[in-house]
Order: C-alpha cells, then sequence, then structure tokens
C-alpha cells in the first residue's frame, strides 16, 4: 500500500539535489523514538524515482515551490507503518505563510491533526523533543508496534549485529522454522519473537 499524496496535484517530479542527514528522531511530532526508516512524503510511485527533493506545478505550469522542496523525513517503525497503512496522514499544508508538512491521525473515517512534522525534512533535531511515552495499561502495550531495548555493559552495537545475523542463520537451519530459507534471512523482530516463543514454550 503506497502513502496517501501530501498534496493534490499530478505534476510533481523528483530533482537532482544532495541528500541530507536524516532526523535523529521520529519526525511525528508527539514521538520521542528514534528514527529508523527514511520516509518519502511525495510517494516514489508518483516521482518515479527515489530523489529527496521534489518541484510541483499547477495547471498553468507555475512553479509551487521557490526552490526544490525537501520532502524525505525519518519515522520510526511503527509511524513508518502508520503513513503505509493509511492510519496517518502527512499533508503539506500552508502555516504562518509557510509551507509546512503537518502529521494527521485518522480517528475512524475523519482525519485529526496532530502538528507539523518535527523537524520538517531537511532538519536534524526536535524542536520539541516530547517526553519519553509510558505505557502502563494492557490496552496502550497492546497497541505497541516497536520496541527498544538497551546494551548490557560490555555489548557493543557491532557485536549485537554479529550475534543476530548468526542467531539469523542458526534459526533458518531449524527443521521447525516458520520462516522461507529461500529468502537466506530473518527480520529482526521476527527474530527475537520466534526464539522467546521457543524459549518459554509459547511456540506452537
Amino acid at each position: 500500500m503506497t502513502a496517501l499524496k501530501p498534496m493534490e496535484t499530478k505534476r510533481v517530479s523528483g530533482q537532482v539535489a544532495s541528500r541530507y542527514p536524516l532526523n535523529m528522531f521520529c519526525a511525528m511530532p508527539e514521538c520521542p523514538e528514534p528514527a529508523l526508516d527514511p520516509h518519502h512524503i511525495f510517494p516514489r510511485s508518483q516521482l518515479g524515482s527515489d530523489l529527496w527533493f521534489v518541484q510541483a506545478w499547477d495547471g498553468e505550469d507555475h512553479e509551487l515551490f521557490t526552490s526544490p522542496l525537501a520532502h524525505v523525513c525519518g519515522l520510526c517503525r511503527e509511524h513508518h507503518d502508520k503513513v503505509e497503512e493509511h492510519d496517518a496522514w502527512i499533508k503539506l499544508e500552508e502555516v504562518e505563510g509557510q509551507l509546512v508538512f503537518v502529521w494527521y491521525d485518522r480517528v475512524d473515517d475523519d482525519w485529526a491533526q496532530v502538528g507539523p512534522l518535527d523537524p520538517q525534512p531537511g532538519g536534524r533535531a526536535k524542536v520539541l523533543k516530547p517526553k519519553k511515552r509510558r505505557f502502563t495499561a494492557d490496552a496502550d502495550v497492546k497497541k505497541r508496534r516497536s520496541v527498544s531495548i538497551k546494551l548490557p555493559i560490555g555489548i557493543d552495537g557491532l557485536y549485537w549485529k554479529e550475534l543476530l545475523e548468526e542467531a539469523g542463520e542458526v534459526e533458518l537451519q531449524q527443521d521447525d522454522t516458520p520462516f522461507d530459507k529461500t529468502l537466506g534471512k530473518v527480520t529482526t523482530g521476527k527474530l527475537l519473537v520466534t526464539v522467546l516463543e521457543r524459549y518459554t514454550g509459547r511456540a506452537l
């Protein structure tokens, strides 16, 4: 499924320009999670490319942006999924005389504005970094689509990466693996859940 378009225009084209460093934290304005996925706000299928800047034109061939517009933002996995599944929408709107990308959440059959992306594409750090969300109620915990873990003392990121790759290879060698061996890899989340289910006896 492709994310909803940020504006109603058919004439949009990718513009060649250097890519910029992705924002450190999710651009959804209320999210404090690290940005994991680059998201093209103007769908790549619409642009016919994966360029990070765009220009658009109206019906009279007037350029809509005074200069090519940056449109790739970093999102956490949960909010990237929400955008791709049409549970959220990033719209391009004029706010106080400036074009900004604004985040909307789907509420039943309507859209509720959350606020401008923070940061806007091309920005590195949040302007207003939200507090870490605390999930305590079971209903809230159940909605979580992503988690963060802190590595124990003595374990660095490279060792963790190698450990996951080795665990994935071992998993694909198991006779009862639920994964397609021809793919040659297992995503981290599925791998960890499968290992924990076996360890706790929850595996079917």
